[in-house]
């Protein structure tokens, strides 16, 4: 029998309770041994919701007293250089959250450590794995709407829903927060699944609420190299409830995903069809 995966988990906040922490118990061949995180707080929601079974202030006290194989690092993108970094240095497999990290110096850091120590890499681009989206990607290879010709993407936030974003490290300049590292790498990942590497960039960011040093809006336009444009927008400009959705234009169809507010478990599966002149699908 094959011995279970020993995970620590690392960064016991926001992302483990909407989107790790629903699953975990659910997944084969892990175990989850620690917990990590610098509040007691969140130390101690994950073990009485998610049955952690023992928590740490540093991965460095874990380490001294925990069996680790791999960890999961879900903590803000300034703090992922240097522990996706002194994971390899441990021979730890990481599952690394988006965004990689800050700039493109400490993405290609993180690469040459685990290049070096053998150890596997791997981000959290979780919607490749959603049912939803494998079954479109199913789809698409099937020829089902043709070569893609362009996509749009909007991930709009229904005016001051999220007031917390400000405050939070998301919001400063110094942690390199954004609307667009938090929200745009999800949908340039999906971009690029779908029609292919990226060519070109024109983009604006803007910044429209007080209090923010870094951008709530985007728009974005990606040129692919197979010639498909994707654009992306996002606004807190959106008098409604928060809305994700994605269009995927072919040749012959469209797809049409739509991921509604209510239902932020990303387990959860998108509203999809495909739309044909003269008929829906």
């Amino acid at each position: 029998m094959t011995p279970k995966i020993k995970l620590a988990f690392v960064g016991c906040g926001h992302c483990l309770r909407i989107s790790f922490g629903p699953v975990l118990p659910h997944v084969e061949g892990i175990e989850v041994v620690a917990g990590v995180d610098p509040s007691d707080e969140a130390l101690a929601h994950a073990r009485d919701v998610y049955g952690f079974p023992s928590g740490y202030t540093t991965l460095e006290a874990c380490l001294a007293k925990e069996k680790v194989d791999a960890v999961l690092i879900a903590t803000p993108v300034y703090t992922h250089r240097d522990l996706a970094i002194f994971c390899a240095e441990q021979g730890l497999h990481v599952l690394l959250e988006k965004p990689m990290a800050r700039t493109l110096a400490e993405c290609d850091d993180i690469i040459e450590a685990h290049r070096k120590a053998g150890t596997v890499l791997m981000m959290a681009f979780m919607k490749r794995f959603n049912r939803t989206m494998l079954r479109v990607e199913e789809l698409m290879q099937q020829g089902e709407i043709g070569q893609v010709m362009g996509i749009r993407h909007n991930w709009d936030w229904g005016g001051m829903e999220h007031p917390a974003f400000g405050k939070a490290w998301r919001g400063f300049l110094a942690t390199y927060g954004g609307q667009w590292q938090g929200h745009g790498s999800h949908c340039v990942d999906l971009a690029r699944w779908w029609a292919g590497p990226v060519r070109s960039v024109n983009a604006v960011f803007d910044i429209t609420e007080p209090g923010f040093e870094v951008e709530n809006e985007y728009n974005v336009v990606c040129t692919h190299a197979a010639g498909a444009r994707s654009v992306h927008m996002s606004t807190k400009f959106f008098h409604h409830e928060s809305e994700e959705r994605y269009q995927i234009f072919g040749e012959t169809g469209t797809i049409d995903l739509k991921h509604s507010a209510g239902v932020w478990q990303y387990t959860t599966p998108y509203e999809a069809f495909i739309h044909r002149y003269g008929s829906l699908r």
